[in-house]
């Protein structure tokens, strides 16, 4: 690899940064950092201190807020790129609201996009910043494209899962305008390149990763109840009430189990009527939103890990679980395969299917010795594939190359 040295004038956007949701990215940017890029930090908002974990504490007084705006100094970055650009401001304002095919929200939600757009601007310039990294394919990446056209920097985007698949607003303009691209998975490749073939060439595969050394095998577990364990936020993705309704058939059918929750969102209240509803709560324990100093605990307890989310970019929990020697049932959906390997590391099956759920964990429950041997092989694969020390290496050498050219200019 070639030798470590400041890139150049880097910045990462982020939509609320450092969120416990997202410790891939903070991760991401510890490693870059000790291969020595110096990256600063644009955030739409600011996350609750309660909500912040202790590894990410540092980043507290690194980062530019969008949020809580400032009034005056909003109106005057207009003002000013007004007078100074009328020409660019209009027809880039026009541009992200215009395309054919956005639904009318859609264009809406671009207009915000662009009026926080012009007030990063001001500070990038105070700055000096050359290069923009966003991660996600919503917001942060039409801000991309307004920052690049209105100020001549360069933008580059990582597509994960949800925000790529789904919200798929201006993204073939948003492929078309960046630098370059970072996929998480083969399978988000493959979508892009079904929207803008002639990308190819700027699209690089880098999974997301972790320390294995973070998250090492658990204690032998000794539980007098098999002991399921689900991470995530409680949002319409991840799919809880096929969960419950695992949970429903399997006591049901007489199995003795537990299943600990651990995530917070606007689902919860749909999730514990659910659970009211089939009398389910001595088997389910929503735990609410846990930091990552106390993670470990539950991994720990668990004996197998669940995952019954519709949609998906490459989830680090199962990363994570897999790590822990953690045997998985997961939906056999986008990248999952890609790290979880049917029959091998846990099974993989059809999505919003409860039964299908709750024949992979009557499995690992009748089958102790298959599951140690699952836990062991899906940590393997982590240490071969998902150990985030070499991926980061990847990941530099993409922007050693790609961003050379405007370090030098």
């Amino acid at each position: 690899m070639a030798e470590t040295h400041p890139l150049l004038s880097l910045a990462y956007l982020h939509t609320e940064f450092p969120a416990t949701s997202h410790t891939f990215i903070s991760r991401e940017v510890e490693g870059l950092t000790k291969l020595g890029v110096e990256i600063k930090h644009l955030s739409l908002h600011a996350p609750k201190a309660s909500e912040v974990s202790a590894e990410d504490a540092h980043f507290k007084n690194q980062i530019f807020y969008v949020f809580p705006l400032k009034l005056l100094m909003f109106i005057k970055a207009h003002w000013e790129f007004l007078w100074r650009m009328p020409g660019k401001y209009f027809y880039w304002m026009y541009y992200v609201v215009s395309r054919r095919g956005t639904k009318f929200r859609d264009r809406i939600r671009s207009l915000y996009h662009f009026a926080e757009a012009i007030y990063l601007a001001k500070e990038i310039e105070q700055q000096k910043i050359q290069h923009v990294h966003a991660h996600f394919f919503q917001g942060n990446a039409t801000i991309g494209i307004i920052l690049s056209k209105l100020i001549g920097i360069t933008y580059s985007v990582t597509g994960h899962g949800t925000a790529l698949l789904v919200d798929r607003i201006l993204i073939k303009e948003k492929l078309e305008h960046a630098k370059f691209v970072i996929s998480i998975s083969q399978y988000n490749k493959n979508f892009m390149l079904s929207v803008l073939p002639e990308c190819a060439a700027k699209v690089f595969v880098v999974h997301c990763g972790l320390n294995p050394n973070r998250f090492p095998p658990a204690p032998v577990r000794k539980n007098q109840v098999f002991t399921l364990l689900a991470i995530g936020r409680m949002v319409w993705e991840k799919a809880y009430q096929y969960l419950v309704e695992t949970c429903r058939i399997l006591r049901d059918e007489g199995i003795e189990f537990r299943c600990l929750v651990v995530g917070e969102g606007e689902e919860r209240g749909k999730i514990e009527a659910l659970i009211d509803r089939y009398d389910l709560w001595q088997h389910i324990e929503l735990l609410g939103m846990v930091l990552q100093e106390r993670i470990q605990e539950y991994y720990n307890q668990a004996d197998a890990f669940i995952l019954t989310s519709v949609s998906e970019g490459l989830p680090v929990v199962l990363m994570e679980a897999m790590s822990k020697e953690l045997p998985i049932v997961a939906s056999n959906i986008t990248g999952i395969p890609e790290l979880v390997e049917e029959g091998i590391s846990g099974y993989l099956v059809p999505a919003r299917q409860p039964q299908a759920y709750a024949d992979a964990v009557k499995k690992l429950i009748s089958n102790p010795e298959q599951r140690v041997a699952m836990g062991k092989k899906g940590r393997e694969k982590v240490l071969a594939e998902f150990d985030i020390e070499k991926n980061i290496r990847q990941l530099y050498d993409i922007y050693q190359a790609q961003l050379k050219e405007i370090s030098v200019a």
